[in-house]
């Protein structure tokens, strides 16, 4: 009854609404259909939005190369959902790399929930600013161009934290010093793979720490223009997040580089804005 006395009183404010040319209607319109086979997909009008839930998305991404191929094709022309699975509702976000590698445009998060996945999606859009689209590469919009071409080459890149500077929890909400410590994850894009790698335990030190780690960890990576990686700090007496960067690997620049952190709602306000990590890159073919 409310929506009902709503719908009449918007309608006398606003009169009757005007029609809607169809062919307009069709480019500001989708109406979303679920995956079945691609048979059927592939005979979708361009109107018509794949919705797909993050397991099937696993699944199909590892039918084989042909149906990878196939979903890229797809997503040349269509737009792609990828949505959360019932089972992880409230309780972990979607692993957006393998999506983003289909070429898939829309990956839903949960924004309350702050996981890995949260942050790949951060270091994604940071891209750009965090201010809009990142446009996919040409393999994605145009894989018929590089039929024939050689694979993108693979990259092993071998890097090294030796400090950090101002590590701490945002808005004080940590009590005392901690005793920090890096994580670093690599998410390849095709393949999915996941390789991480973990420094030591610097004790009661988070103004200025030093790890300075003898070997360097390696991180051989098949599709570097589709990968992400991830630094984030965690307290080790604590056992708790302290600050993360997110970014894509093809982003990261042979040297030694100042990584700037963020809080855990991915922002850099107050004296988190001086917390930073200093690493050693290098790269081999």
């Amino acid at each position: 009854e409310y929506q009902s006395r709503r719908a009449d009183s918007t309608k006398r404010k606003f009169g009757a609404s005007l029609p809607i040319a169809p062919a307009f209607a069709r480019l500001v319109s989708f109406s979303a259909s679920t995956f079945k086979s691609w048979e059927k997909t592939k005979s979708l009008a361009n109107s018509e939005m794949l919705s797909v839930s993050d397991s099937n998305t696993a699944l199909i991404a590892r039918l084989g190369s042909e149906d990878r191929d196939a979903w890229v094709d797809f997503n040349c022309t269509h737009m792609c959902r990828i949505f959360p699975s019932s089972q992880k509702n409230g309780v972990s976000n979607t692993n957006p790399v393998m999506a983003w590698s289909m070429g898939c445009q829309l990956v839903a998060q949960d924004l309350q929930i702050c996981d890995a996945e949260l942050m790949l999606n951060d270091g994604r859009f940071r891209e750009n600013g965090s201010c809009g689209y990142v446009l996919k590469s040409g393999r994605l919009t145009s894989p018929k161009k590089y039929e024939g071409a050689a694979k993108e080459r693979s990259k092993t890149a071998k890097i090294r934290v030796l400090s950090g500077s101002c590590l701490h929890y945002a808005n004080g909400s940590g009590k005392g010093t901690i005793d920090p410590f890096v994580n670093i994850v690599v998410c390849d894009g095709v393949t999915g793979k996941i390789s991480t790698c973990q420094t030591s335990v610097a004790k009661r030190n988070g103004l200025n720490p030093v790890w300075n780690e003898r070997s360097p960890a390696m991180f051989s990576v098949d599709s570097p223009n589709l990968a992400m990686i991830i630094f984030s700090v965690w307290d080790d007496k604590e056992d708790k997040f302290v600050a993360s960067a997110s970014m894509p690997f093809r982003g990261l620049k042979q040297g030694y580089r100042s990584v700037p952190l963020f809080d855990e709602s991915h922002s850099r306000l107050g004296s988190q804005s001086f917390s930073s990590l200093l690493v050693e890159v290098r790269f081999e073919q």
